[in-house]
């Protein structure tokens, strides 16, 4: 398992928790159905945990852990998953999401549209309102989004300000702030 540690940014640690999807069903593995898909070589995945929240409301997150596979990724945030298996944002969304969701997995961002490319993976139970500032890696980066909270909110700007974009457990791609999401807000409405 390839794992390499992202250092958080110098000017303050960043509370931005993607973790991979961290459950399985209650019988255990992960079996994903495109087990043949190929990967791209230079994909990143990384998982975030959320460790508390701030005053404001903005998450207190763990430094990203990035890996070579979205599977690597997922069973590092302890979904039932064979870390040397291939498969993609489809195999995760065929599982029963009640169970991930359940888990503590509140969002899965990828850097293309379709839930493709790199990937990001927020980790934490609540869906309470409480936000994160991307870091410097994932600004203006987000394409699409697999969300485990009712309503996940982008921001074009840092702490919630600027314009902003709603997504919901059905929607894939971001319209207007494809590439421009600076802060996220996971919310239950």
């Amino acid at each position: 398992m390839s794992q390499q540690r992202v250092p958080a940014s110098p000017s303050r640690r960043r509370t931005f928790t993607a973790v991979g999807i961290a459950a399985a069903t209650a019988t255990g593995v992960f079996v994903p159905a495109s087990a043949g898909a190929d990967e791209t070589p230079n994909e990143s995945h990384c998982v975030i945990t959320i460790e508390g929240v701030q005053s404001t409301g903005e998450y207190i997150t763990s430094d990203p852990v990035c890996f070579g596979t979205l599977a690597e990724a997922l069973a590092s945030a302890g979904a039932a998953v064979d870390p040397s298996a291939r498969i993609n944002a489809s195999d995760v969304q065929s599982q029963n999401l009640a169970a991930t969701a359940a888990s503590g997995v509140i969002a899965l961002h990828y850097d293309g549209f379709n839930r493709t490319s790199s990937s990001i993976t927020i980790s934490g139970s609540d869906c309470s309102g409480g936000y994160l500032n991307l870091s410097s890696d994932w600004t203006n980066r987000i394409s699409s989004t697999l969300n485990f909270c009712p309503v996940v909110r982008f921001f074009d700007g840092f702490d919630k300000s600027g314009g902003s974009e709603a997504t919901y457990a059905a929607t894939i791609n971001l319209g207007g702030l494809n590439n421009a999401a600076n802060s996220v807000q996971y919310a239950s409405s």
